[in-house]
Formats: structure tokens, sequence, C-alpha cells
């Protein structure tokens, strides 16, 4: 797309291989290097807008005067380039052509006070989160490689304004719109609502860009303020596999990419200063064993290759780790895990909402779990991914043996045959505990009389009908009135050596010596098929449908 600033970002590889003083490097002032570089540098600014826009055509049906992604990327690795060609012209070392040189400074100036200024950005910083913080690194390497004391008051100020969530600036776009990067549940914006696979893939690189550069500053206090509410999020949604250390997702509620389910351990920068997040963090060991083998991997896949490696993606060369490093003691990060909310404690209900969802996770001594429910996110055309209901089942032992997948590989809930589930729309159940309607509030609460009472969410289905789920202190009962025939479905995760068995009036999945078990009367029909849609590591998905008429009552407990 000629005319897409994403594409060009690999100037920034060009920059690296051109300028770095390495004994492996050939290509450091390689004059032909030099001209690529140059005439990527020289159509940058040719795309550029007055005001200093960089256009992007990576949303179908953006507008281009709100697109954020091409301008706040654009300044993250023209940053970097301009750090690299500024330090190699300090050396002595190899640049380019002066004249182009201060183009481009006086592009990326103007491209950062556009990220600082221009509304149209803010409102889509309050749907995508990862592409506002995406200039954040790349204004403090400019920052770096040209001072300009001005600029850099005013970009402080903007992430100070940014950390001060009960004072926040207010957006004038139909109506005031907090300005504002993350829900008061927890998560950061992206696609309107929460994704796990543009948080960890694009979102935290972006955090650790700004690290590598802000590291010990005042600057991230702000940061740190900005990034603990969603470290606590996590901590809720993510469960920790006890016989592997892995971690497994409530993906249900994902909103832009459906294959992430779950991950083993997370290149989490800020473990260093949010001790919750070392967690999920890699010891300096273990990080030692996955480099060597990565590096181990790369040869082999080299020695094995049947194409030809194309590109380098610039990322590589703006987040990197080299410039500073820290990971956790085994001690450090044990003590983390213990202070996973279900594992301090075996009996809560807590709730984490706001006006797009409301997640409610409830932990009693034998099972963990979510219940998610919001609206369904709908933006330029395209239908919502999340999935509503029972999201995530989980036991001190066994660990995770149901999950619902965001998107229509197999959401939980009850349809009508061969149709989806009516989880997979807006759900607004009505919760309450021993009896008590609970009224939804925005933010982040421990539920009264979560501790011992049975908590439950009732809501209506199609034709009238019914279903009500609730969470006892030993099991789980899910009833369900619809005239006519019905199925209910869900997903089961199964590793290697588990047996998971359909027999007369109960499902049982036996793990370890431990045993889940789907209770369900006779008369009702069960099948069972791949479910597929990237389970979490080591896991295999399975889809069990119960069949029935007029009414289904049905319990999960563990033995």
């Amino acid at each position: 797309m000629p005319g897409n600033a994403r594409i060009l970002e690999n100037h920034a590889a060009l920059a690296f291989f051109y300028t770095s003083n390495r004994p492996w490097n050939p290509y450091r002032g390689n004059q032909a290097l030099r001209a690529r570089l140059e005439a990527v540098l020289e159509y940058l600014l040719k795309i550029q807008n007055s005001d200093g826009r960089l256009p992007s055509d990576q949303v179908a049906g953006q507008k281009p005067n709100l697109e954020l992604a091409g301008t706040a990327f654009g300044v993250k690795f023209l940053g970097e380039t301009l750090l690299m060609l500024e330090q190699s012209r300090r050396a002595g070392g190899p640049t380019i052509d002066p004249g182009l040189h201060q183009r481009v400074i006086a592009a990326t100036r103007k491209a950062i006070d556009v990220c600082l200024t221009f509304t149209g950005f803010f409102v889509s910083a309050t749907r995508y989160s990862n592409q506002y913080s995406g200039f954040w690194g790349g204004t403090l390497a400019f920052l770096s490689a040209h001072p300009d004391e001005s600029l850099r008051q005013r970009f402080v100020a903007r992430i100070e304004k940014l950390a001060d969530k009960e004072n926040p600036d207010y957006i004038e776009w139909g109506g005031k719109i907090p300005f504002l990067m993350s829900s008061p549940a927890g998560y950061h914006w992206e696609h309107s609502g929460a994704d796990w696979g543009y948080t960890f893939s694009t979102q935290y690189p972006n955090v650790r860009h700004v690290w590598n550069h802000a590291r010990g500053t005042k600057l991230m206090d702000s940061i740190l303020a900005m990034e603990k509410p969603w470290v606590d999020w996590l901590s809720y949604n993510a469960v920790r596999e006890p016989s592997s250390g892995n971690f497994t997702l409530n993906r249900a509620i994902q909103s832009r990419i459906i294959q992430t389910g779950g991950f083993d351990l997370q290149e989490l920068t800020l473990a260093e200063s949010i001790p919750l997040a070392r967690a999920f963090a890699r010891t300096r060991d273990e990080h030692n064993a996955y480099i060597q083998k990565g590096r181990q991997d790369v040869i082999n896949g080299w020695l094995n290759a049947r194409k030809t490696v194309t590109s380098y993606a610039p990322h590589a060369f703006a987040d990197r780790i080299d410039r500073f490093e820290w990971r956790p003691t085994a001690a450090e990060r044990n003590a983390a895990i213990a202070n996973l909310p279900y594992l301090a404690r075996d009996r809560f209900v807590h709730q984490r909402a706001d006006d797009r969802i409301n997640v409610t996770f409830v932990r009693r001594p034998s099972y963990y779990a979510a219940f998610n429910a919001g609206r369904e996110i709908i933006m330029y055309g395209s239908p919502g991914i999340q999935r509503y209901g029972l999201g995530l089942l989980w036991n001190p032992q066994m660990g995770t043996v149901l999950q619902t997948p965001s998107g229509d590989v197999a959401p939980w809930g009850t349809s009508r045959e061969n149709a989806t589930p009516f989880e997979a729309r807006s759900l607004a159940p009505t919760l309450k505990i021993n009896g008590q309607a609970i009224v939804k509030q925005s933010g982040a609460r421990d539920l009264p009389n979560g501790e011992t009472g049975v908590t439950s969410f009732e809501y209506g289905l199609f034709d009238e009908g019914q279903k009500t789920v609730t969470f006892n202190a030993d099991r789980i009962n899910v009833s369900v009135r619809l005239t006519g025939v019905f199925t209910e479905q869900m997903v089961l995760l199964t590793r290697e050596g588990d047996n998971l068995a359909i027999l007369p009036g109960v499902i049982r999945l036996t793990r370890g010596g431990r045993i889940f078990e789907i209770a369900y009367p006779a008369g009702v029909t069960v099948t069972q098929r791949p479910a597929g849609g990237w389970p979490p590591p080591s896991f295999t998905a399975t889809r069990i449908i119960l069949k029935a008429t007029d009414s289904l009552d049905y319990s999960l407990s563990f033995k």
C-alpha cells in the first residue's frame, strides 16, 4: 500500500546494520545499504501529512484523519533510527545525507507534536491503547538524540495526566469522553474491549521500550501507576496450571485476537517494580535457557530451511533488552505466585466492571470460576468476538478443566440446534448473592457476602426461556428452561494422560487421581467432538454437547 507508513518501519533494521560497529556486521557503512535507508526515509517524508501525521491503511474503514497507528509507531521506530544515527555521528561512524537527516529530525518532532495534540488520536487511544503508547519510547529515544526541553515537558505532562485516573482530561467528541488508557476494570482498550493477544504482543513491548529509556526516572512512576491495575486484572484472569506452571486465560472476553488461550511465561519488564508481575516472569536461569533454545532453533531451522529469510521485524531493534535487564529470583517469583488472588484466598466473589463488560470471579475451596457478561462490541461493521457466560473453571489440584474460547469455535451456552449460543450476544444477567441482587459498580471490588454466600446469575433466553447458573460451596448448578429442543455446549480441556469418559448420567474427566464430573439427567443426549480453536499450551480442546427438550439441569463438581 503506497500510502501506508507501517510497511516502512524497517528503516530501523537498516539503520541498525548500517551503524552497528560489531565484529560480525559486514554492513556497517555499506553505501548500498545507506542508499536504501535514505530512500525509505525520503519516502516517509513524502507521505507525511502537513500536520505531522503518518498515514496508515491498517484498519479497513477507519477514517484516515483518525488513524493513530501509522504516526505513533512511526515515531517509535524513527526515534530509534535517529538515535542510532546520532550515536554513530558522535562516534565518527557512518552517517546519512546531512540535509535529509535534518528533515527527518523535523518530521519526527512534528509527528510527536501531533500525537500530543490531535483530538482524533485521543479518541482512538480510548479504543486502541497499544497504538497511543506506541510513540512513548520513540519520543524518549528521539529526545536522547536531540534534546528539546519544551517537548520533553509537554510529553511528560501528557503521560502524568494519563496516569491521573481520578482527574483525567476529557475529550469533546459527541459528548465528553475521559481520556484514559485503560478501563476501570483494569484492562487496556483493544477494539474498545479487553484483549490478551494485543496487550501481550504490542502494549507490553511498548512498555518495555519506555522502560529501556526511562528506567529510574520520575516518568516511570506514571507508567507504573497505569500498569499496576492491568497486572491486578491479569492476576484474576490467568490461572496457574499446577503441573506445568503455564497460565490459562479467561479468553472468552478477547476483542481482537482469538488465538490467545494461555502462555508459559512473559517478558513483563515492570516486574522489577510491581511485585505481583513476578508471578508471570522468567527467572534469570530460565531466561538464559529460553535464549539458548531459541538460538538452537534458529540454527536448526536455518540449516533445514527451504525458504529465504526476507525481512527483519523492526521491533527487534527498538524493544531491545540489552540496554537493561531485570529478572526475579526463584524466591521472588514464588512469593508472587503465592499472592495470586485465587491462591492467596480460597473463598471470595470478586467483580471487575465498566460500561462494556463485567467479569465476576468466584472462588471456593474446590474451584475457581470466571463468569463473563457485557455488551457485544461491534466496530466498523464487524461483529464482536466476545463470548459470555461461564468462561473458565479451575481446580487447585487438577488445574483448568473448562475454558470458553472467543469467536465461534465452541462458546459455552444454550442454543437452538445448530445455531449460535445465546451467550454469543450481549448478556446482562441479574447477579444475586444469597438471593439479594447486586448492583454493578464500575471498577474492581470484592462483593458483599462473597466468602460464604450462594452466588447466582439469572437471565432470559430465546422465546421467553430462562437460565440460572448457581455457584454453591462445592459445585456449580446450571438450570435451563426453554420450550422445545435445545443444546447446551461447553469446551473441556484435556492433556496427555487424562481420561475423558461419557457415562450414563455423568461425564467424567480423570486427571492425576482427581475427578471432574458433569452430572446430567436421564433423557439427555451427549456428544463430543474436537473443538480446535488454539487451546492453551499442552491442552487439547473437546467440545461437549448436551441435547435436551424443554428443560435441563446439570452440575459441575470436583471429586
